[in-house]
């Protein structure tokens, strides 16, 4: 608000559309449900969060996880009614991602942004002090599941590493400057 009162910063409109103008050489800020919304502008910050969609991430690790069939798209509704979401479909906490035939992976978790649509507001994880938010709980059910999967042994009793154990070293850098 601060912004908008010091005349800083103008909201132009819900669907905003941004275009050039090279006459004036500034960009056009306008919205069609706003009539005489047109702003100029010769700098733009996009400060948006996009909506997730995991058919559209390119990240390496979603397209397989996609192409493997360990995640799906959340599609609400059923019939002519259903619409996809682009999120990730997941089970109730501890949120393990579902296959096409809708059953849960257990192995994986998925929360935060790739689960938007399938659940609301994932994106307010913050490191905010003070009581824990649905964020903070949802976080906590995941590593307690994890925690769970973990085959519990008597304390007295050493369990036998399924990964063998690498000591390492991380040499201290020399002071800038210092002879090498």
């Amino acid at each position: 608000m601060s912004l908008i009162e010091a005349g800083l910063l103008r909201v132009v409109g819900p669907g905003a559309r941004f275009t050039a103008d090279a006459e004036a050489d500034s960009f056009v800020v306008s919205s069609d449900a706003v009539p005489g919304s047109d702003v100029l502008a010769d700098v733009l910050i996009d400060a948006r969060i996009p909506d997730p969609d995991v058919r559209l991430d390119p990240s390496p690790l979603t397209v397989n996880l996609l192409r493997r069939g360990l995640w799906t798209e959340f599609v609400n509704g059923e019939g002519e009614a259903a619409f996809r979401t682009g999120g990730v479909a997941v089970t109730r906490s501890p949120f393990h991602p579902l296959t096409a035939e809708g059953r849960p992976v257990t192995g994986l978790t998925v929360l935060g942004l790739p689960t938007e649509h399938t659940r609301w507001f994932t994106l307010v994880g913050n490191g905010r002090p003070g009581p824990w938010n649905e964020f903070i709980r949802d976080a906590d059910a995941v590593a307690a599941a994890a925690l769970d999967a973990v085959p519990h042994t008597d304390p007295g009793t050493p369990s036998p590493a399924t990964h063998p154990v690498v000591e390492a070293t991380v040499p201290t850098p020399e002071p800038e400057g210092a002879p090498v």
